[in-house]
């Protein structure tokens, strides 16, 4: 059984640059051209990344399980 990491994503057409996610988890995304990006792809589990999915106010970011695809944040409504 594998274990389990994160594949980040931020979606850079919804992406509003607003800064919360660097404010959050300053050591999984930084801005870039008006964008945020994650600094890795994929990473271990972490609580900041769940926050910052749930705190980003257009949901731009998504972060899926790389074990089974489910989708790990932003919860769905």
């Amino acid at each position: 059984m594998s274990e389990e990491r994160w594949r980040i994503s931020v979606d850079a057409d919804t992406c509003q640059a607003t800064g919360m996610c660097t404010s959050v988890a300053p050591e999984h995304f930084e801005l870039r051209g008006g964008c945020s990006i994650p600094l890795r792809e994929v990473v271990e589990p972490d609580d900041d990344v769940i926050d910052a999915a749930e705190g980003c106010p257009v949901e731009a970011i998504r972060v899926e399980s790389t074990v089974d695809g489910r989708v790990v944040a932003p919860e769905p409504y």
